[in-house]
C-alpha cells in the first residue's frame, strides 16, 4: 500500500480492517503509519490470487496499491 493524502489514516484503518480477512484494529495502525512514514507497507503477504483479489479490492476502496513478489 502506498502513502496518500485523499485518506484520512482512520479511513485507511477502517478499509484495512474490512477487506483483510483478520486484520486486527492494531495492525491495520501500524500498516497505516509505516505507509504514512515510509511512503509504503506491505499489507499482507500470502499466495498471489489471494493478493490479486485484496489488492482490488483495496483500490475499490479508494487506496492506492500495487503487488511485488516475496522476497
Amino acid at each position: 500500500m502506498h502513502n496518500e493524502w485523499e485518506n484520512p489514516l482512520q479511513r485507511v484503518i477502517l478499509i484495512l480492517r474490512k477487506v483483510t480477512l483478520g486484520m486486527t484494529f492494531k495492525s491495520a495502525t501500524k500498516i497505516s503509519w509505516e505507509a504514512h512514514r515510509k511512503g509504503q507497507a506491505v499489507v499482507k503477504r500470502c499466495r498471489k490470487e489471494l493478493a490479486e483479489l485484496y489488492k482490488e479490492l483495496l483500490q475499490e476502496e479508494g487506496l492506492t496499491v500495487s503487488l511485488e513478489p516475496a522476497r
